[in-house]
């Protein structure tokens, strides 16, 4: 019976840890872009602003 126990715990711990592990890469993910995004936009304002 502990074994079982042990065992149910242990997958609930790497169910866990994996969705925490998800959660972050998004995060990261997702900040990544937004920065890129706002870079981005800098140099295209700053494209238009040499063309002018």
């Amino acid at each position: 019976m502990e074994k079982v126990l042990l065992a149910a715990r242990g997958a609930g711990v790497g169910d866990v840890r994996r969705r925490a592990v998800k959660h972050c890469m998004w995060i990261f993910c997702y900040r990544r872009a937004t920065q890129l995004h706002v870079a981005r936009r800098a140099d295209l304002s700053g494209a238009s602003r040499k063309f002018i």
